[in-house]
Formats: structure tokens, C-alpha cells, sequence
């Protein structure tokens, strides 16, 4: 039975109430549309197990609730300018939402003793009240639907900046010009590093098209000319995190055993038999191409590669160096991390660069994540104090970075205060916003689960948007934070933050989370449309939901011209084959290359055998680079051995950086029988130089047993607008 007929017949109205004249700010107007969704949740809520009793209780909670919406009076955040932070009671006396319920029902004692223990709690940190729980029973409400009641406290508005003095000698200058660099139209919000993830966002280049190519960090993206700045944000997540979905689906998993005692096959022969062609290249002419040698000779030799890396950490070359630091954690074996571990402890003016500290620690976490170096994150964990000390804030992203890669308890005390939302129990310094971000990210592996919830709930709600978008990627991984994700999303203004937001909302999943991704599908904002779309996609993926699919391929019938490509692309993750007639359509009917792309990538990801004939013809009509070698990624993702030639003369006949990149990784990751013969043979071409280090890095991939990649894993949830510099750089290695 459901609540809203007992709400009809007791005349009782979940409609907003009319507005009179008076103005209210918008952020009592998002209240109010909490409450609004709350009040229509509880209303479509099965009470059919409650007693008489609880169910009269609850309807006069609700009744109560309708009411507080209505008054608006809600409680003041006079304390933290710029954040939205719970008050049990405010200065003013005024109860929050949780807190006028538990009064109506007489328990005033209750909310004066949370208010003195901690007047700023979550309702989820309420969970081993027992009082509170006594008060949920006898009231029919469950302890999901407090947590999802409450609604944090709002900051007071801030003034606007005071105007400058007007000059009658100055020109005119249009803002935000390179002439007058002030204030011109906004492109990101207040505490956010960038505008996000847009062409001139500076994030890192893991795919066609993005900025932050080799010397030209956040270089104008041309195949989005003319599509709108928000509406671009979708295709650099997407590019960004692909490898999440592209790689597992490229590569089945192979077990990886140890140089010495796994059984000679004959992938090993193969492997041992480059051994001498790979070693070759190490001693290139071009820097480009011994950095790459330095990962494939990783993975082809491994132990025995270690002394060569070695011998490189004097290259001339910094790109070479810092590439063979990492190639050692990339070498599968033990030795390699014997050789990080010495770099640790090495003194400051023996080091192969100024970051060797921090790049060894991020190898550590490769070789862990791999199954080296057992008991490592311990020895990290106690040589840190002297690491930081000497390293700077890079050491710590770095140690970050390898938390994210191998989860360490022994590791769990310094993530939590490089969040800076720990500081009663630390002695550390405040870390750079960007190394705060990722901490926060960090904190979804934390050995104390849900305790962490409280900490990232308050950064959700921060001041500073950067901040908010992580914790919500990291909200994401507990099984308990859809309440306080969909929260989140409706007090949030910044629309970048709001996609962040839906992302998590859909890989948390449920039918909440699809009910919400299907009304922003129908409803929402313009922009929104393509990220509830992905999201909608990603939930329908992990939980085979029909109705989420068949609500996908409704919307793309109806989609416009800047969201079309989302939905493509969102039906690809959600997997649904009976999409497969229309994005066969798309593809070769597409009106543009980059939308045939993404039909490709979704009928690559579906697997639908039908449209491979489709699927080549179209690679080779395409004349966008961008289209082309996405396109070769959906080819690969078939594993068709006859494609090997195919793929291996686009990768020959390529120029541009990132399309050289992801033809690479279509060859390397599906390792389809043909593949390394292929390679061999355009190394011994002597193709361009480029041609020739992605040829390698493709000939790493393809010899290593593990199907594992670190890029993916060290994208999934974070907030890649804050990423430095050096960790960009990773993300155009072959990790």
C-alpha cells in the first residue's frame, strides 16, 4: 500500500505551495525542492508492514514535514561562509528538518542532547542511537529516509564584489581579454581550479581530441567547434574514464605468476624472443622512442630488465628517466621494486630527477597493484615523515596515487589528514587543494568504511567546488550514500558539480537513482541531459535494468543535435542489444564523424556482431583522425584476428598524438592473435618517430600476462581538473 492514497483521503497536498510575492533566495528555493522530492518519496514509500499505530504516526510526521517546507524558515549557517553544513538547532534557536520532527513527537530531551554532542551531525552518524532508533520505529519512518530528510544548513549570501571607481582615461577593453584580464564571463565557479572538463580545462590527455598534448596543455579541442562549453564537458569525462569500460571489455584477464617459476609456453617464448629487438630501442636517437622502449623492455623482460632501467635513470633525457622509474614498478617482479625502494632512500643530490621520490612511490603502487612487493605500503607508511620532508607535496599526491592503486590500512592515517577534514588528529600541515582532492577521493578505500562518510558528506557540501566534485566520485563507492548523493545534487547549484553528482548517483544505482536519471532525461536542464543520459547508461550496465535501457532509446529518438552523441554513447554502457537497428542507423547514416564514433564504441561495447561489416566500411570513410581511431578502438574491442592489418596501417598512417594513443591500445590490450608479428614488422618499417613509440607501447601491452591498467583505476571518481601537471603526465604513459 502506498502512503500518497491515505495522503488524498486526509486531504493532505505534497504540491508546492503557491508563491506569494515576496522574493526568496535560491538557495531556500532548493530547500524547498529538497523537501518537495522527499515529501513525494515518502509518499510513494510501501507502509503495507506498519501497524495502525506507526502509520497514523508517520502521516503526522509528514503532514508536519509539508509544513516546514512551506514556512521556509529553515535553519542558518552564520558559522562557515560559503558551505552548507547541518545545524541539529541554529543560533537562533530554529530546528532542522530531523530535529522539528523529533519535537512535534515530544522528544525535545533528544534533540537537546544531539545538539550539545555534536550540533553539526549528519543523520547518518545517528546510526547506533538507540533512542533514535526507538523514535524511527514507534514512528514508521526508516533510518534511510532521516538521513535522506535532512538538509543542511545554507551559508548566508555573499555580498557582490564592490564596483570599481569609474576612469575616463582608460580604453575600453573587453574583460577577461589578454588585455584586461579581470573578470569576463565566468568559467568556473568559485574554489574551482577550472572551468572542468571543457576544451581549455587543462586535463590530461587520455584519448583523441582532449587538451594537454606534449607541450600544448589546453590546446582548443577542434572536432567540438561549435558545440556548447557545458554540453562539452560529457566528452572529456568520457575520454578521461573510457579506459574503465575499453579496457576490461578489450582484454580478458590472464593470471600473472612469477618470471622463475611459471611454466615455459609458448606466449613466453614469444615474449623472451623480443627480448634483443625491444633492448634495441632503448638506445634510439629519440627520446620519444627510449621512453617507450622503457615500458615495452619492462614488460617483455622483466627481472632481468631491471639493470637496463637502472642504466637509464642517467639518460639524458628527463622524460627518459622519469619513464624508466616507472618501468620498474611496471616489470613485474621483485627485483624492480628492490630498485624503487633503494630510490627512496637515495640522497637528494644522487636523484635521476626532482620528482624521483614521488615517481618511485607511484611505481610501488604499480608493482602492488600487480601482486609485488608485498609488505611495502608498511615500509612507505614509516619512512613518509622523512619522504615529505624532502619531497614536498608531491610526495604525498604520490602516496595518494598508490592508495588508490594497492588500498593500504597502513596508509589510512595520512590520507585522512591530507583531506584537511581531520586536523584534530593530525600534526601535518594544510596540503595543496589539488592533493586535498585527492585525498578525499582516497578516503572510499579507507579500512574504516562508512566511518569516513561523515567527512566526505562535509566536503560534498563545502565551500570549494573542487572539493565537492571528489567527494561525490568518492560518495559513490558506499552503499549507503544515495541518500545523502541525491541531497547533494538538489542543493547544488555549479552545473558541473551537479554532473559529478549524477554520475555518482547512477553507479550508486537503484531505483531511486534510475527514477531521478529518468526524470533529468525528460526534464532537466539542456546540459544535464547528456550526463543523465551517461549515467542512466552506467546504472542500466551494472544492474541489466530494462526499463533504464528502453527509457535511453526513447530519449535518443527525442534528442537534439549537442546531446545526441551522449545518448550513443549511454546506450553502449548500458548494454542494450535492442538498440542495436538504431545504432547501426547512426552509424552509417551519422550526419557527423564524431557521432558515427560513438554508435561504433556502443555497438563495440554491446558486442552486436551485426554491425562489425558496418563498423569497417565506416573506418575508412571517416576523415576526422579523432573519429577514426575511436572507431579502431570499437574495431578491437571484436578481436577479429583479421582486423590486425587494418588497425596496424592506421596506426602507420596516423600523425596526431591521441589518435596514436588509442590505436595503440586497440592493438595492445586485445592482443588478437597476429598482433605482435604485425608490430615487429612496422618497427622494422622505420616508421615516424611517433609511429614508432606508440608501435611499442602497443608491443608492451600486447606481451604482458596482466590485464590490469592503472590509468582506469586512477581516473574512476576523481576530479581530473585538479590534477598537476606530472600527474597528467602519467596519463600519457602506457600504465
Amino acid at each position: 500500500m502506498r502512503l500518497d492514497f491515505w495522503l488524498c483521503v486526509l486531504g493532505l497536498s505534497l504540491a508546492p505551495a503557491q508563491s506569494s510575492q515576496e522574493v526568496v533566495d535560491p538557495a531556500t528555493e532548493r530547500a524547498r525542492a529538497h523537501y518537495a522530492a522527499v515529501l513525494e518519496e515518502l509518499a510513494a514509500a510501501d507502509v503495507s508492514h506498519l501497524s495502525p499505530a506507526q502509520l497514523g504516526a508517520r502521516l503526522a510526521l509528514i503532514a508536519e514535514l509539508s509544513a516546514y517546507r512551506e514556512r521556509g524558515d529553515f535553519t542558518r549557517n552564520t558559522d562557515f561562509p560559503g558551505a552548507r553544513v547541518p545545524y541539529f538547532v541554529d543560533a537562533e534557536d530554529r530546528l532542522c528538518a530531523v530535529a522539528t520532527l523529533l519535537s512535534v513527537s515530544g522528544e525535545d530531551a533528544l534533540v537537546r542532547g544531539v545538539a550539545v554532542a555534536n550540533n553539526h551531525v549528519w543523520v547518518s552518524e545517528l546510526a547506533g542511537d538507540e533512542a533514535f532508533a526507538r523514535w524511527l520505529a514507534q514512528n514508521g519512518l526508516t533510518f534511510e529516509e532521516a538521513v535522506r530528510i535532512q538538509g543542511p544548513a545554507n551559508p548566508p549570501p555573499e555580498p557582490p564584489p564592490p564596483m570599481p571607481p569609474p576612469s575616463t582615461n582608460a580604453p575600453t577593453v573587453p574583460l577577461g581579454s589578454p588585455e584586461n584580464p579581470g573578470r569576463g564571463p565566468a568559467t568556473g565557479a568559485p574554489g574551482s581550479s577550472t572551468g572542468g572538463f571543457g576544451p581549455t580545462s587543462g586535463v590530461p590527455v587520455l584519448g583523441p581530441g582532449l587538451p594537454g598534448a606534449p607541450g600544448t596543455p589546453g590546446a582548443p579541442f577542434t572536432p567540438l567547434a561549435g558545440v556548447e562549453r557545458e554540453s562539452d564537458d560529457w566528452l572529456a569525462w568520457w575520454e578521461v574514464n573510457k579506459l574503465r569500460w575499453l579496457a576490461p571489455a578489450l582484454r580478458a584477464s590472464v593470471a600473472s605468476d612469477d618470471d622463475l617459476t611459471r611454466p615455459e609456453n609458448e606466449a613466453d617464448r614469444e615474449r623472451r624472443a623480443l627480448v634483443p629487438r625491444i633492448q634495441r630501442e632503448l638506445a634510439h636517437a629519440q627520446a620519444e622512442v627510449r621512453a617507450a622502449a622503457a615500458f615495452a623492455y619492462a614488460r617483455a623482460a622483466r627481472a632481468a630488465a631491471v639493470p637496463e632501467l637502472e642504466r637509464l635513470l642517467a639518460d639524458a633525457s628527463l622524460t627518459v628517466r622519469e619513464s624508466a622509474i616507472l618501468a620498474l614498478g611496471a616489470s613485474d617482479s621483485e627485483r624492480g621494486v628492490h630498485a624503487l625502494l633503494s630510490l627512496l632512500r637515495t640522497r637528494e643530490a644522487a636523484l635521476p630527477t626532482p620528482r624521483a621520490r614521488a615517481l618511485a612511490i607511484v611505481g610501488l603502487g604499480l608493482a602492488r597493484m600487480h601482486g609485488r612487493g608485498q609488505g611495502t605500503d608498511v615500509m612507505l607508511a614509516q619512512l613518509l615523515g622523512t619522504l615529505e620532508r624532502k619531497g614536498d607535496d608531491d610526495v604525498l599526491h604520490a602516496v595518494l596515487l598508490h592508495q588508490t592503486l594497492a588500498p593500504s590500512a597502513a596508509l589510512d592515517a595520512r590520507v585522512r589528514c591530507a583531506t584537511g577534514r581531520y586536523r584534530e588528529d593530525c600534526e601535518h600541515g594544510t596540503a595543496r587543494p589539488a592533493t586535498r582532492g585527492r585525498a578525499l577521493e582516497a578516503l572510499r578505500f579507507d579500512a574504516g568504511g562508512v566511518a569516513v562518510l561523515p567527512r566526505l558528506l562535509d566536503a560534498a557540501h563545502g565551500r570549494v567546488v573542487d572539493e565537492r566534485r571528489s567527494a561525490a566520485g568518492a560518495l559513490a563507492a558506499f552503499p549507503a550514500a544515495l541518500d545523502p548523493l541525491l541531497t547533494a545534487y538538489e542543493l547544488e547549484e555549479e552545473p558541473l558539480t551537479r554532473a559529478h553528482l549524477l554520475l555518482a548517483i547512477g553507479e550508486a544505482g537503484g531505483e531511486r537513482a534510475r527514477n531521478l536519471l529518468e526524470e533529468r532525461l525528460e526534464r532537466g536542464r539542456k546540459a544535464e541531459r547528456p550526463w543523465a543520459a551517461l549515467s542512466l547508461g552506467l546504472l542500466a550496465g551494472a544492474e541489466w535494468d530494462g526499463e533504464a535501457r528502453a527509457a535511453l532509446r526513447g530519449a535518443l529518438a527525442k534528442a537534439g543535435k549537442g546531446e545526441r552523441d551522449a545518448f550513443l554513447l549511454a546506450l553502449g554502457l548500458a548494454r542494450d542489444a535492442e538498440a542495436h537497428d538504431a545504432l547501426v542507423r547512426a552509424l552509417v547514416d551519422g550526419k557527423s564523424d564524431r557521432a558515427r564514433m560513438f554508435a561504433a564504441v556502443a555497438l563495440g561495447l554491446i558486442g552486436s556482431e551485426e554491425g562489425l561489416d558496418a563498423l569497417r566500411a565506416a573506418v575508412g570513410s571517416v576523415s576526422c583522425s579523432f573519429a577514426r581511431s575511436g572507431m579502431a578502438l570499437a574495431l578491437a574491442l571484436y578481436g577479429d584476428p583479421e582486423d590486425v592489418d587494418l588497425l596496424v596501417r592506421l596506426l602507420d598512417a596516423e600523425r596526431r598524438p591521441e589518435s596514436l594513443r588509442d590505436l595503440a591500445l586497440a592493438l595492445g590490450l586485445r592482443r588478437a592473435p597476429g598482433t605482435v608479428p604485425g608490430l615487429v614488422a612496422l618497427l622494422d618499417s622505420d616508421p615516424a618517430v611517433a609511429t614508432r613509440a606508440a608501435a611499442l607501447d602497443a608491443l608492451g601491452l600486447a606481451l604482458s600476462d596482466d590485464a590490469r591498467m592503472a590509468l582506469p583505476v586512477l581516473a574512476e571518481g576523481s576530479n581530473p581538473a585538479t590534477w598537476p601537471e606530472w600527474v597528467r603526465a602519467l596519463a600519457r604513459m602506457p600504465l
